[in-house]
């Protein structure tokens, strides 16, 4: 791809506006998906980096085995990211949150065994529509498809199994209460797995580190937001960083670097432009993490368009 300076994507900036841009993909959503189904349905290769946040969990339950295999087996998808929790008895199962809803109650993955958790049904209750001005039209059509859907929990290991076309990103939920029993159960299992392409990351930073230290050949990336100590995490090699604090130059040098910089939760057009144009002509060298891996893939190659426009 040609060097491009400021100017010109201040200009791309200009015509997205000016010609309607994401707004008239707004006003006509049928028309966008279109698009988007026509590209990825036909879809070889690019040069972009998108990663299925918790899977594709915009077409199926997040962390789910068919969430999973939906992101495994698309071929726009270069990464799965997927969060790893432990059970009472040390073992190790996909979610978010520590609290699911089962049936009629809240249950905690913490508090209760492995057997029994992967033998309840939980609902899917979630996404709300409270945040709408985020995500906007994505979100409707998502919340319509999944919300108050029935699920089954997955094992930390099927769905590294299920990931073997992808790279893959396990998340550790990590807590304060159980770090030594965490970090020494989760070495015990992915020591006697392939970890080629796999990257270990965490938001708590301590317990990276130490993971670190015994297991030093590994990959990993710190995960870092408004809150985080820059100076805590000089020693990864990667890092995840929240949308809304891409800002700090200590991001932009690291790409300078050919270091990897992935970044979360790029879900709404608006979103992805504000990431594309901040990075300027280096787009198309962060990964971008995201629900909807199908239209931040098709935005990713409409926008290599408009560059390749704008440098002729």
């Amino acid at each position: 791809m040609k060097k491009i300076n400021n100017l010109v994507i201040f200009g791309i900036t200009l015509v997205l506006i000016t010609s309607g841009g994401s707004l008239k993909i707004n006003k006509n959503q049928d028309k966008f998906y279109n698009k988007v189904n026509k590209y990825t349905s036909e879809f070889q290769e690019d040069n972009y980096l998108v990663c299925a946040h918790r899977g594709f969990s915009s077409k199926e339950i997040e962390n789910t085995s068919k969430s999973i295999k939906k992101a495994n087996n698309s071929k726009y998808i270069d990464y799965i990211e997927m969060d790893v929790r432990m059970t009472q008895d040390n073992k190790f199962v996909l979610s978010h949150d520590d609290k699911l809803y089962n049936i009629d109650h809240f249950i905690n993955i913490s508090n209760v065994p492995y057997d029994k958790l992967l033998n309840c049904n939980y609902t899917y209750n979630e996404i709300k529509l409270g945040n709408l001005s985020r995500d906007g039209k994505f979100k409707i059509k998502r919340n319509s498809k999944l919300f108050n859907k029935k699920y089954k929990l997955t094992d930390m290991i099927d769905g590294i199994n299920n990931s073997s076309n992808k790279n893959i990103i396990l998340d550790l939920k990590i807590e304060d209460n159980n770090k030594a029993d965490y970090i020494y159960n989760f070495i015990n299992i992915i020591d006697n797995i392939d970890t080629s392409n796999i990257i270990i990351q965490s938001k708590n930073i301590d317990s990276l580190k130490r993971i670190k230290r015994l297991r030093p050949n590994l990959t990993y990336s710190a995960i870092i937001d408004e809150y985080s100590d820059f100076s805590e995490i000089s020693e990864f090699e990667n890092l995840t960083v929240k949308k809304n604090y891409i800002n700090n130059p200590i991001i932009k040098n690291r790409i300078k670097n050919n270091e990897k910089v992935f970044v979360w939760t790029v879900n709404s057009e608006k979103s992805f432009y504000e990431v594309a144009n901040y990075f300027n002509k280096d787009y198309d060298k962060i990964v971008y993490i995201t629900d909807y891996p199908n239209e931040i893939s098709y935005l990713l190659n409409n926008y290599s368009k408009i560059l390749k426009k704008t440098t002729k």
